[in-house]
């Protein structure tokens, strides 16, 4: 079965997608840990990380400059592109009638 973290990361990027009108959300686990588990210091970025390889069988991809939570204004990471190497979320992976299909999102 699949961690609480996996649960909780389909939830706040489905809904993220509900709100902010793009395709695709790139993000290190660095910035998945600030914007939406500040303060919870059970969870870590090295963590995020294992769970995004192995659970949702991401890759990260190869270094580049992006923008964290590109659209999204009321982010907590400011919104300038940065280098990085993130693991990207696509909005068809995050719709409704596709997280109603299928149990497990194919990355």
């Amino acid at each position: 079965s699949r961690s609480n973290l996996y649960q909780e990361i389909i939830e706040l990027v489905s809904e993220w997608f509900d709100r902010i009108e793009v395709d695709e959300l790139r993000v290190t686990p660095s910035h998945i840990k600030q914007q939406w588990f500040q303060y919870n210091s059970n969870i870590s970025a090295a963590y995020i990380r294992k769970v995004l390889k192995n659970e949702f069988e991401m890759d990260a991809e190869d270094m580049q400059r992006f923008i964290p939570f590109d659209g999204d204004t009321d982010s907590k990471i400011p919104p300038k592109s940065v280098p990085g190497k993130p693991f990207v979320f696509k909005r068809s992976n995050f719709t409704e009638s596709f997280l109603q299909e299928n149990d497990s999102i194919p990355f």
